[in-house]
């Protein structure tokens, strides 16, 4: 599942993980990645930190509740913060990745955060 308000962004991300051969939903605000958390079981969560309507690491451990084998990693569009990296980590995210990542170096992170 990809979580992230801005419509761009998480089309793109769902598109670039469909053509590497994975399903994906999308949610475009906290409350609906939680409806869509309590119905599936999802591999893996893209989780924006700054919802519109929520922290996403406010989210975070509502998310892990719901569907507790899921792996988040959690994106953010303001760098490298390790105060913020620290926070996802004790949140229980799975990792840490910067929107202006390559798009090649964000697949990596998801394969290495499912273990493929």
């Amino acid at each position: 599942m990809v979580v992230d308000d801005d419509a761009q962004v998480r089309q793109m991300w769902s598109d670039l993980l469909q053509t590497q051969g994975f399903e994906t939903s999308a949610a475009a605000t906290g409350e609906e990645a939680k409806r869509l958390a309590e119905g599936t079981a999802f591999d893996l969560v893209l989780l924006d930190i700054s919802l519109a309507d929520e922290n996403g690491l406010d989210l975070l451990p509502q998310l892990r509740k719901a569907s507790p084998g899921t792996r988040v990693l959690v994106l953010t569009g303001l760098g490298y913060d390790q105060g913020l990296l620290s926070e996802a980590l004790q949140q229980g995210a799975d990792g840490y990745v910067t929107k202006d990542l390559p798009m090649e170096d964000l697949l990596n992170a998801v394969n290495r955060t499912l273990g493929l």
